[in-house]
């Protein structure tokens, strides 16, 4: 039997808080116990009418856990193009959030070269950084050996030639 999207939606969002609430009572440290799969078995069984078995629950329980997490990555990648690009990712398609979500390393590696929030004397640091920003191999070159010089002269300023 195949299940569609909705109707995975419609039962798995539901179950989330439910399994949370059940893994609560518990006191589940994200382990599972027999105890608890055979207590899911049983309230998935009076739940839905029909006889749930533990291998069932624990498949059930595997869904919910994957969706849930699927769900927070993407709560956390829709709070990333929010914050960097200022813009509603509710109100983009899903290509255009991905493809702004793909772009995400750039930004932030230009974010950093514009306010300074590199080490300016770590030269592989910087050319990584360069690259990342510019995409030019050139620009990084170039970024690198003033970096190196940087981290030359503060090498001899100190004494540690």
């Amino acid at each position: 039997m195949r299940l569609s999207v909705t109707t995975v939606r419609n039962f798995v969002e539901p179950a989330i808080h439910w399994f949370r609430e059940l893994a609560d009572q518990c006191d589940l440290d994200k382990q599972l116990t027999v105890e608890f799969v055979h207590m899911l078995a049983d309230k998935l069984s009076n739940a839905i009418n029909r006889q749930v078995t533990p291998t069932q629950a624990w498949f059930v329980w595997q869904l919910v856990s994957e969706y849930s997490e699927w769900q927070r990555t993407q709560n956390q990648e829709q709070a990333d193009i929010a914050f960097w690009y200022h813009v509603d990712p509710f109100g983009l398609t899903s290509d255009q959030r991905v493809a702004l979500y793909m772009n995400l390393p750039r930004i932030k590696a230009q974010h950093a070269l514009e306010h300074g929030l590199y080490n300016p004397t770590d030269y592989r640091g910087v050319y990584a950084l360069v690259l990342m920003a510019t995409g030019s191999k050139k620009s990084a070159h170039k970024a690198q050996v003033e970096a190196l010089e940087r981290y030359i002269d503060s090498k001899i300023k100190r004494g540690g030639g």
